[in-house]
């Protein structure tokens, strides 16, 4: 069953930033190379590795930023609708009890909305921090082509972990199956 993301989710928000702290960190830790990938740092390649997949993991934290804030813009768009519904018919109304109600819901409604304006706010401050991070990240890549991990494995243009529950559940269910096929076809 799908499950809108949770409003006030800051947990989002906050792994993404942690992910992009722990990239700036990784870049920063990035040893000198010569053109042809060599270093005094004995694992210079494992770390320019480690660098380019915690770059994969900020993108795929960038992209369910970007859904989520599509996702909150939808939601601020539809609650700014319903309260010009409720205005447009309590001014229908004649009772000055039944009145009082639809402007209760339409005080509730717009204490929402702002609460959602907030929400897109820290999502677009989160955005554009990702992006810096990854555009100062990708400034400087392996000299010797794709950089190999530990078991000579490269980074592949997706994860080949699984991803969190509650990730599957904010986007299509749909993406997350064809994702885990082309993965196992790729095998």
């Amino acid at each position: 069953m799908y499950r809108a993301p949770n409003i006030s989710g800051g947990d989002l928000i906050t792994r993404a930033l942690e992910g992009a702290a722990e990239l700036r960190k990784d870049f920063d830790m990035l040893p000198e190379t010569d053109s042809d990938g060599n270093s005094e740092c004995p694992d210079a390649e494992g770390m320019f590795y480690r660098k380019e997949r915690t770059a994969q993991f900020v993108r795929d934290d960038l992209d369910s930023l970007k859904r989520d804030l599509k996702f909150t813009n939808d939601q601020i768009a539809e609650r700014e609708r319903k309260v010009d519904e409720l205005a447009h018919e309590r001014d229908r109304l004649h009772g000055d009890q039944a009145q009082d109600k639809f402007a209760e819901a339409e005080l509730k409604l717009l204490a929402h909305i702002r609460d959602l304006q907030h929400r897109r706010r820290d999502l677009l401050d989160a955005i554009a921090e990702l992006e810096a991070t990854l555009r100062e990240a990708g400034s400087r890549k392996f000299p010797g082509g794709d950089p190999r991990g530990p078991f000579g494995q490269r980074v592949h243009s997706e994860p080949q972990v699984p991803r969190p529950l509650e990730e599957i559940t904010r986007g299509n269910a749909q993406e997350e199956v064809d994702r885990i096929r082309r993965m196992a076809k790729d095998r």
